[in-house]
């Protein structure tokens, strides 16, 4: 017998107070990415919400404190009632023309933090509880999980490789970038684990089976 798994759908939803896996976006472009979790900015003591440079800083090419929203206006996000909060800063990710034999300088990632400006939880979206933000080392063989825009809450992930360079590309692949010290994960069930849109998540690992949420960030 052959058993189909049927994908949910995106989730475009808006939601008050902001949750961890939501849809988010920059203000200047028709996109939505994934609102990873949250954080402590050191610099200033704020918190912070965490995703890609590429999905709220478009590769470096707008300008800092410039506005996002949530949901992404993919999504449906309209100025300036969705408006969350603001780029903040971002590391650059060194790009090159995707063409035959591209060579990127390495970047050591993909992230951007922004302010915001309206009330969120600490939870994520389908697991209902606090990410607890410890970091801890990828390993191979670890059950990973993670919450974003598109294919929502997944738990069939497993770390294959760690201390890995990937080629990955951006601009609806006109631009190629590569990211250093990445570990891949592979679908345990033959089912997609993330997709476009669900840039920004983070990946959580699976304690004794359990959907404990800790940030492998």
């Amino acid at each position: 017998m052959e058993i189909t798994i049927e994908a949910q759908p995106p989730d475009p939803g808006r939601y008050r107070p902001v949750p961890a896996g939501c849809s988010i976006g920059p203000e200047s472009s028709v996109s939505a990415g994934t609102l990873g979790g949250w954080g402590c900015d050191q610099t200033d003591d704020t918190i912070v919400l965490l995703t890609n440079n590429h999905v709220i800083s478009n590769l470096d090419a707008l300008p800092a404190l410039r506005r996002i929203v949530q949901p992404g206006r993919l999504d449906g996000g309209v100025l300036p009632d969705d408006v969350i909060g603001s780029l903040k800063r971002h590391v650059v990710v060194n790009t090159v023309p995707n063409t035959p034999g591209a060579a990127p300088p390495p970047s050591v990632v993909d992230a951007a933090i922004g302010t915001i400006d309206v009330d969120y939880t600490p939870n994520l979206l389908q697991l209902n509880v606090p990410v607890t933000y410890e970091i801890r080392t990828p390993a191979l063989a670890m059950n990973v999980q993670k919450r974003g825009r598109t294919t929502r809450l997944t738990t069939n992930g497993r770390i294959t490789s760690i201390n890995a360079t990937i080629d990955i590309s951006y601009r609806s692949g006109t631009r190629l970038g590569r990211i250093q010290n990445a570990f891949i994960i592979t679908s345990t069930d033959g089912s997609l684990f993330s997709d476009r849109g669900d840039s920004g998540s983070l990946i959580l690992d699976q304690v004794e089976g359990e959907l404990e949420a800790r940030s492998l960030w």
